[in-house]
């Protein structure tokens, strides 16, 4: 039982809290200079019962350390519900996915019961690397195994695994990096294993046209491994994946285990081989593309059949809202509608984020990408984007003076800094500018995947 003080007693000693931290067995094999190390820069934090420790796709900045108490570990699934990960208590840590590459938080940790946890800034644990080797090799084997787990837990067709099931298929998967650009697989080559994304999207491309793209939870290599034939299609990352391999020797002992997997592959192959080589599907997909759309998980569009001539209303409330119109419409045409021209929400490996130097980036629970305060100005950002959706505006001091708001509206007078500038869906706002502008409904935001049914 822990014996940790309250925030509300005197300041723990610095010897108190290192034999504190040696009683959790997650600390009890690092060595003592180790544990004192981490007892100097932790920062103890209390949780009441239902509060929210971290937020799922919020940027990852701390590692904690559960010393009291017990929280609920969880993530959305691909259709949007919770599912419940795991239990924590007393010594477990989590948040450890930022030091390993993964910007946003895969999972939601909320205390179930009064907590207490040790808080680690990333900045510190950096810093400390060199002193932390057993430290981080810890963190290290927990992020690939809790990888796993999540990853596996998007894939429908192994739902039917139970926990033990798939804790076993975990330890066979190979998991591997690859740049954006990057031919994970070539036609005519054979199939070493089947792969299921964990971070960021493929291309699949057959016969010089892009047929699909996959996103993390989806599966490729089934084909080959089904019909032992070469590749037919190549495989192509379209932004740095993490993908999670499952070699063929496996794979073989899994189908020979498991006939409903066996069927539940044959079957996705059977619906690739139809649906992903249409004509409609193939322009459609290549168009989401080259317009950038695909990166997103939604788009704004509008029905232009119900647009009036020369309408810029939705421009207007958005420029009169943000200074600058955050939107224009380009052609970007699937079907019946038109997307928008604006930031693309980029869900895996933004440009903008990987530029940013001060983490001002994250995505909010729509899945939106918002920039935070953070944002110095620097205009990395802007030149980072590959769709020229972001801009910078001018930020002044609060003023009640209109000569003064005339001076600034006349550019006679110098910004205290510049801002970086984009659509973040209003975030922070009750509506839309745009679409409360409209008068005749014409906008919306839709699933990125639902524009596919558009153009057919």
């Amino acid at each position: 039982m822990t014996t940790f003080s309250t925030p509300t007693t005197p300041e723990i000693r610095l010897y108190d809290r290192v034999a504190e931290l040696m009683q959790l067995d997650s600390m009890q094999q690092l060595p003592s200079a180790e544990v004192q190390l981490l007892a100097q820069h932790a920062t103890l934090r209390a949780f009441e019962p239902q509060m929210t420790v971290t937020v799922e796709q919020s940027v990852a900045r701390s590692v904690f350390l559960l010393v009291s108490g017990s929280a609920e570990q969880s993530m959305g699934d691909a259709e949007g519900n919770d599912v419940t990960l795991a239990l924590l208590g007393r010594g477990d840590v989590f948040g450890e996915g930022g030091l390993f590459g993964l910007r946003y938080r895969r999972t939601s940790v909320r205390a179930a019961s009064r907590s207490y946890c040790l808080q680690l800034r990333y900045s510190d644990l950096q810093a400390y690397a060199e002193q932390l080797p057993e430290f981080f090799n810890t963190l290290r084997t927990q992020f690939r195994e809790r990888l796993l787990q999540t990853t596996l837990a998007r894939v429908p067709l192994l739902s039917g695994l139970n926990p033990l099931e798939r804790l076993s298929l975990t330890h066979q998967l190979d998991d591997r990096r690859v740049e954006r650009g990057t031919v994970i697989m070539e036609v005519g080559g054979m199939s070493d294993g089947l792969y299921v994304i964990a971070e960021g999207q493929v291309t699949v491309e057959h016969n010089g046209r892009v047929v699909a793209v996959l996103q993390p939870g989806d599966l490729f290599g089934e084909m080959s491994l089904l019909d032992n034939a070469p590749h037919d299609a190549a495989i192509i990352a379209l932004t740095p994946v993490h993908l999670l391999m499952l070699p063929r020797s496996s794979f073989d002992y899994v189908l020979a285990a498991r006939g409903d997997i066996v069927r539940g592959l044959e079957q996705l192959a059977t619906e690739r081989r139809r649906a992903d080589r249409t004509l409609p599907h193939i322009e459609t997909t290549e168009r989401l593309i080259k317009t950038g759309i695909v990166r997103g998980e939604f788009a704004l569009v509008r029905q232009p059949q119900l647009c009036a001539p020369d309408c810029h209303r939705c421009e207007t409330a958005c420029g009169d809202r943000f200074d600058v119109p955050r939107l224009h419409f380009s052609g970007a045409v699937f079907g019946s509608l038109e997307a928008a021209d604006l930031c693309r929400h980029c869900q895996w490996s933004a440009e903008c984020v990987e530029a940013c130097p001060t983490d001002a980036f994250r995505l909010d629970q729509s899945g939106h990408l918002i920039i935070t305060d953070r944002c110095i100005g620097c205009g990395m950002c802007v030149a980072a984007c590959p769709y020229d959706a972001i801009n910078q505006v001018p930020v002044y001091p609060a003023t009640n003076n209109p000569f003064v708001w005339l001076m600034r509206k006349a550019g006679k007078q110098q910004p205290a800094m510049l801002r970086a500038n984009k659509c973040d869906a209003c975030h922070g706002f009750d509506d839309h500018a745009c679409i409360s502008a409209c008068p005749t409904g014409a906008l919306q935001w839709l699933p990125v995947e639902s524009l596919y049914s558009q153009a057919s």
